[in-house]
């Protein structure tokens, strides 16, 4: 394999606080890649300055080879990496079927004022709705979705724009055990698919059972990196994980 998506060396500070110093982490093309560590270690801060919504203070964040670190989102997005978020961000008022379109480059043009591009947007929309299980609620508007199922729609708006890298913000946070499973499944199919992942999240068990490889945070540093087994036995990751 190869390195698809790196962040060397990333600084960032908010005001007096340095949320990030000299974090550093290498995404290989084709794998599932877990970011963990205790509250406040710079995880999310990590995503943000990798698809554009902050910008380092020092660092640079390299996509095949192209360094990206001073990109807006939308370009970002246009090469091929996407996100979701901690806190679901779609539109309760539209179809889980409308909201399919909204990233797309298109963007509410084909929502909000009737009709589609053309058949193969709206059969490629309700494939991906298929793929992780929420097909038949396609009519239903996204505010009636739980909490779990709003996080499946969430991937598969990502999905339209073919990403070859989506990073996942805690796809598990605040779902319930079922959920989760079906989650995890359609990581793992998306990934045998071809699709590479970054995922910051909090529950061990659904990250090392997951992940390929796992990088840890403390303190806005990495503090260590490799597969799951040779992670969970470092001592600095339990004392950092014990100590907060």
């Amino acid at each position: 394999m190869s390195t698809i998506l790196q962040a060397e060396g990333i600084k960032k500070a908010f005001g007096g606080i340095q949320a990030l110093n000299g974090a550093s982490i290498a995404v290989e093309e084709g794998e599932i890649h877990g970011l963990i560590g205790p509250n406040g270690s710079g995880k999310t801060t990590l995503f943000n300055v990798i698809t554009g919504y902050a910008q380092a203070d020092a660092g640079q964040v390299v996509f095949r080879g192209q360094q990206i670190g001073l990109y807006r989102p939308g370009r970002i997005m246009s090469l091929g990496i996407g996100r979701t978020f901690q806190l679901t961000r779609i539109f309760s008022r539209l179809t889980v079927l409308e909201n399919m379109f909204v990233p797309s480059r298109d963007g509410f043009g084909k929502t909000l004022f009737g009709g589609w591009a053309s058949h193969a947007d709206r059969q490629r929309a309700m494939e991906l709705l298929n793929l992780v299980g929420i097909a038949k609620l396609a009519h239903l508007h996204a505010g009636n979705l739980s909490y779990g199922q709003r996080k499946l729609l969430e991937i598969a708006t990502v999905m339209m724009l073919e990403p070859e890298v989506i990073l996942l913000d805690e796809p598990a946070g605040g779902v319930n055990p079922t959920m989760i499973g079906h989650i995890r499944n359609r990581i793992e199919e998306l990934n045998r698919n071809g699709v590479t992942f970054l995922i910051v999240e909090h529950n061990m068990g659904f990250v090392m059972e997951l992940c390929d490889h796992v990088t840890v945070m403390h303190r806005g540093q990495t503090l260590d990196s490799g597969t799951p087994d040779k992670v969970r036995k470092n001592e600095a990751v339990l004392d950092a994980y014990l100590g907060d």
